[in-house]
């Protein structure tokens, strides 16, 4: 299986190599240039020019039949040891289809930009391979034949849906090897949410994330207990033999605490994605309309060291907290709600999450001092108390449910641009009032007098002060 997985990487590098190539013969991109750019276009020795430089409207980039036949008619030549190994040849030929086209057709919609060129596969990437379900013969529940007399293998259960098997793929990770099942079954549609339903979400590091309805989910892991385990171990594998290139291989038992490193990495990032999916399930599950922070997690996570010039400050804990930050899996839970909310027929709405921590979500007032530390909100001009992240998340679900721009287009990579001043300041009673009006929470019809009470049947605006 592993040199499976290492011939897919060679062949994927055979068809990258083949796409940074040339495309057109200099004097044929010249005449396809327009007259007014020849700018764009360098000649090179062997008279041909750089992909970076071409036209890309014009030029014919190789397809993944293309690349499969010239590998077909080189493959024996470059690496014969595949064929004396008794690989199977078609899963190593599926790769253009599968992971060349799939990038190929990535650049295309990244519109030919230079840095979302398909790079190469290292060495030390992750080895993996799809086969055609149709060549792997099931012999049991748990149990499947590979093709070519190459073995058998049992997986630690049975697999959850019947039906046909359309592809298996095959991974490794921490040592460990997993194989991915792609089934096509019938399901039913998942039921979808309450009609009229709407939740504001403020995710952050101390909460995971907060509710509009003031319901939290705390973090899912003592994240300093799991880095303390990590930092443990590695220290104890720089205190061993490793490998030196060109002097010597590393020692079996640094190769040994290599592996329990990779654990712990595949243990934090295991707790993360299940806790983000058991979160955003219970999200998915009650709400039809949900509100979210369209956060720029690469701005928010960036580091404060500075330059020569101009030096950071408070390095060190800018550094933890971008770790917490990161940690937090927040475009993750993002992307998975996305999906379970569209798969229940409701809608994500993304809104700017500038200043939703320093307004106030009953009578609209935006000031620094509204947040005197980090749990607490306190208005200083109507007295509003609340938690501050489910104050915030109420801001968001009402800035969603007026229907707020996500983020003008100007600034579209900077976040916390906005002034207060461009932001909604209408408070959730007067929006829970026009809602209502309008006819848009059928729940909400005919019911007064929320008067602060954490009332199920209110749900969306408790704790407001509506009335």
């Amino acid at each position: 299986m592993k040199d499976n997985c290492i011939a897919c990487r060679l062949a994927y590098n055979f068809a990258i190599d083949r796409l940074r190539k040339p495309m057109m013969a200099y004097d044929a991109c010249i005449d396809a240039a327009t007259e007014n750019q020849p700018s764009k276009f360098s000649s090179r020795i062997d008279g041909a020019i750089q992909p970076a430089s071409l036209d890309f409207k014009k030029v014919k980039f190789p397809s993944a039949f293309d690349i499969s036949k010239e590998w077909t008619i080189q493959r024996d030549f470059l690496h014969p040891w595949m064929k004396e190994r008794n690989l199977h040849l078609d899963t190593i030929s599926g790769v253009f289809n599968n992971n060349y086209g799939a990038a190929l057709n990535q650049w295309k919609v990244a519109k030919w930009h230079k840095d979302k060129m398909p790079n190469f596969h290292g060495r030390g990437g992750k080895l993996s391979s799809i086969w055609r379900g149709r060549s792997i013969k099931q012999i049991s529940r748990k149990t499947f034949e590979l093709p070519k007399g190459n073995g058998t293998f049992r997986l630690g259960c049975e697999l959850r849906f019947d039906g046909e098997v359309r592809s298996v793929t095959f991974s490794q990770s921490a040592g460990d090897w997993y194989a991915s099942f792609l089934v096509k079954t019938d399901l039913p549609k998942p039921d979808p949410a309450p009609a009229g339903t709407v939740v504001g979400i403020d995710v952050g590091v101390v909460q995971f994330a907060s509710l509009s309805t003031g319901e939290q989910f705390p973090p899912s892991m003592d994240y300093a207990k799991e880095l303390e385990k990590l930092a443990k171990l590695q220290r104890q594998l720089s205190r061993m033999d490793g490998p030196i290139r060109g002097q010597r291989k590393a020692s079996k038992n640094w190769l040994k605490q290599q592996k329990r490193i990779q654990k712990q990495h595949q243990h934090i990032a295991n707790k993360r994605r299940n806790y983000t999916e058991i979160v955003s399930k219970s999200v998915a599950t009650r709400f039809e309309t949900v509100a979210i922070e369209d956060l720029k997690i690469r701005n928010m996570s960036a580091s404060a060291k500075g330059d020569d010039v101009t030096p950071g400050k408070n390095v060190a804990q800018k550094a933890g907290l971008n770790r917490s930050i990161l940690n937090g899996g927040f475009y993750q839970f993002r992307t998975r709600l996305e999906a379970k909310v569209n798969a229940r027929g409701g809608q994500v709405i993304a809104v700017n999450p500038a200043y939703t921590s320093q307004t106030c979500a009953a009578c609209g007032h935006t000031a620094k001092e509204n947040r005197p530390n980090q749990a607490t909100f306190k208005c200083v001009s109507c007295g509003h108390e609340d938690n501050a992240d489910v104050n915030a998340a109420m801001n968001i679900m009402i800035r969603a449910l007026n229907n707020v721009t996500v983020r003008d287009e100007k600034n579209a990579d900077h976040q916390g641009t906005s002034t207060p001043a461009s932001l909604p300041t209408e408070s959730v009673g007067i929006l829970a009032q026009e809602v209502v009006k309008q006819g848009a929470l059928s729940d909400m019809k005919g019911w007064k007098n929320c008067s602060m009470q954490r009332s199920t049947r209110c749900g969306l605006f408790n704790r407001c002060g509506w009335s």
